[in-house]
């Protein structure tokens, strides 16, 4: 009688040992950046280093007057000082993905700008080096039904 009760002991253990390995993660990872509006300083701030996602309307987007940055900057940045820059090593790229003229593309759009997010002079910022970063949402008012939504990376 013993024995058997050793046994069934055992044998309960297995299965529960079964099962608990073919149960899934109680919790998932999660791969997927975050959101954050531009002029949300506080989300902002405590996402510093991380992949994000930003979104917002462009109130400027232009190449700086040295011409080494082209600064994109929010509607909604003026309380969080959130902007995106390019530099001028991926001038050709960027400019050829968005119809050959960034700035007409850009300024007065809704985007999504995904990046890490970093600090510059106190401020948090995303350095956009691939034409995929930046997600026009809603074009610019005024813009034509041919502008591009999303860059294009054709040759």
């Amino acid at each position: 009688m013993r024995n058997a009760v050793i046994l069934a002991g055992v044998f309960a253990f297995l299965i529960s040992v079964q099962v608990k390995a073919d149960d899934p993660p109680s919790t998932a990872p999660t791969s997927q950046p975050s959101l954050i509006i531009a002029g949300d300083k506080q989300a902002l701030d405590a996402a510093i280093g991380n992949d994000v996602i930003v979104e917002g309307t462009i109130s400027e987007a232009k190449w700086s007057p040295s011409g080494r940055v082209f600064l994109i900057k929010f509607q909604e940045g003026d309380s969080s000082g959130f902007q995106g820059a390019i530099f001028s090593k991926y001038k050709d790229v960027m400019e050829k993905a968005f119809n050959g003229d960034l700035s007409t593309a850009l300024e007065g759009a809704k985007v999504q700008v995904h990046g890490k997010l970093q600090t510059y002079r106190d401020h948090p910022e995303i350095l956009i080096d691939k034409p995929e970063q930046i997600v026009i949402l809603m074009k610019a008012p005024g813009q034509t039904q041919n502008a591009t939504i999303s860059p294009s990376t054709q040759p």
